[in-house]
């Protein structure tokens, strides 16, 4: 704990952590009223933070944020659930409009409309719950004291630039071996976890740009054009699983007996699965070599 010298890296990261708390606050009421996108954003501004939190353990000290951490998870997992109905929902949608008239029972979009309706429903009652918790308002409270007197790590207190500028490598490093890994394994489940954790690896070290921005200016326009890209790529692939599960979990279901259509929406996504993995060795081989 101490006073944050003035253009260190923790005076950096600190102030991102500030903005994130901040949105957290201005989303709530707009997640408590369903407002469009409202869950979404909250649930950015959490992850964002969380992030931060992890990214830079070097500069904020690790043990003492570590329970933040946690609970930084505990609640953009507690948002997860309506989010992804909206999205799976939508895309189930989309699919199926592909999908040609006759092949597709008059019913089928009703139902699904009624069992996403019922999904979308528990979920947000799930996430008011909570925000409704104690344990959301012991969350917020432990984010402002921990940017009010932060745990400064002796990172922390040495100038921003070159601190942050060697944190963001290290995320880099962590992508890097990620992708490496996933390109290495064969493809099925164990290839589908492992470009997950890819994702997870690029959407980290582009938080982790971003948290660095004021220190290190604005990121080259390739690499955020090729950032991108990635980021799509592998957002594509974890979304065509999601899918996929999420079929195979109707047609077990009440709508089983339309089994075929949803057969067809599932054999499209693993499609899409392939082509993902077909094209990420190109992608990734013009991936620049720093941000």
């Amino acid at each position: 704990m101490g006073a944050v010298p003035t253009g260190s890296a923790a005076a950096v990261v600190l102030a991102y952590l500030r903005e994130q708390a901040d949105a957290v606050r201005t989303q709530e009421p707009l997640v408590r009223r369903d407002a469009e996108d409202a869950v979404h954003q909250m649930r950015v501004a959490t992850r964002r933070a969380r992030s931060a939190l992890r990214t830079f353990g070097r500069v904020l000290e690790r043990e003492r944020t570590r329970a933040l951490t946690d609970e930084l998870r505990w609640l953009a997992g507690e948002l997860a659930p309506a989010r992804d109905a909206e999205v799976v929902h939508a895309r189930l949608a989309e699919l199926l409009a592909a999908v040609p008239e006759e092949l597709v029972p008059r019913s089928l979009g009703a139902e699904l409309d009624a069992v996403f309706a019922c999904r979308g429903a528990h979920a947000r009652a799930r996430a008011v719950a909570a925000l409704d918790s104690p344990r959301y308002r012991a969350l917020l409270d432990a984010l402002d004291a921990l940017v009010a007197d932060p745990p400064l790590a002796r990172r922390g207190t040495r100038p921003a630039r070159r601190v942050l500028d060697a944190e963001v490598a290290r995320a880099r490093r962590r992508l890097v071996a990620a992708v490496a890994t996933a390109l290495d394994v064969a493809p099925g489940t164990a290839r589908d976890e492992a470009l997950h954790e890819a994702r997870k690896a690029a959407k980290r070290l582009r938080y982790a740009r971003e948290a660095a921005g004021p220190a290190l200016g604005k990121p080259a326009k390739r690499w955020r054009r090729r950032m991108a890209a990635l980021q799509d790529l592998l957002g594509a692939h974890q979304d065509s699983v999601v899918m996929r599960a999420t079929v195979l979990e109707l047609a077990a279901g009440r709508l089983g007996r339309d089994g075929f259509a949803l057969g067809l929406v599932h054999g499209d996504e693993a499609l899409r699965a392939r082509e993902v993995e077909a094209a990420l060795p190109g992608v990734w081989a013009r991936w620049p070599p720093a941000p």
